[in-house]
């Protein structure tokens, strides 16, 4: 009998929810007056519309996000729907961070913090500086991995010296950085280096503006844990 009960009383909870959501999904004042797209920097609001699909004027909890718009649009790395209650949508969307950009063909593409490869768009040239990865066409899928990683912690730990660089590019497997006024010869992308070889990078260049000397390049290829050392060519000779 107490069984009996109690699949009673949770039929009846379920006939009351059921009719509860009902009223509710099709309540006249729940329906959206206003549909807000918030996150986007690179992607234009009209193209997160056509891509979601929302219409003003349907009930609050009909919207959801189809998750095929995520093939469609590389630079989509999240999309998530906030219900602003009573008649407000949020679309909140987050973008793939942009790594370096290269050149495949004829065509111009990015590869992004996460390891994508995303379409090329000029807006994302104003708002990011994004260095050129001249090689990366050709290199293999584990070396492309290997220095992705690399200068992802390039780019977490020194922002302001990844902002600088222009150009990357490998020489005989070794890492090669292009900067506005000269070039750096990094070495190996061994991510344990990253904050000594930069400082040393710093110390040269700071001792070369005590002289007023131009650096054309560094060679930092020779430096190791054990033998701390670069060679550096001014404008007008060498200096070791």
């Amino acid at each position: 009998m107490k069984l009996f009960l109690f699949l009673l009383a949770a039929f009846g909870a379920f006939i009351g929810l059921r009719f509860l959501w009902d009223f509710v999904t099709n309540w006249d004042k729940l329906n959206v007056r206003k549909i807000d797209i918030r996150g986007i920097k690179v992607l234009k609001q009209e193209q997160i519309r056509a891509l979601v699909n929302f219409k003003e004027g349907r009930n609050i909890f009909s919207y959801s996000i189809d998750p095929t718009i995520f093939d469609r649009e590389k630079w989509l790395k999240s999309v998530k729907v906030v219900r602003d209650f009573p008649d407000r949508v949020v679309v909140q969307v987050e973008e793939r961070f942009p790594l370096a950009s290269f050149r495949k063909g004829s065509a111009n593409f990015i590869v992004t913090f996460d390891n994508v490869i995303v379409e090329y768009l000029p807006e994302a040239e104003k708002i990011y500086k994004i260095p050129e990865w001249q090689d990366f066409a050709s290199e293999g899928r584990q070396q492309r991995n290997k220095i992705t990683q690399f200068l992802k912690e390039l780019k977490i730990r020194e922002i302001e010296f990844y902002e600088k660089v222009d150009s990357i590019s490998l020489e005989d497997g070794l890492l090669k950085f292009g900067l506005k006024d000269f070039m750096i010869y990094f070495g190996r992308p061994d991510v344990s280096e990253i904050s000594e070889k930069l400082e040393s990078v710093r110390a040269v260049l700071r001792d070369a503006a005590s002289k007023n000397k131009e650096v054309e390049y560094l060679d930092l290829r020779p430096f190791t844990k054990k033998m701390q050392s670069a060679i550096i060519k001014f404008k007008k000779g060498m200096k070791k």
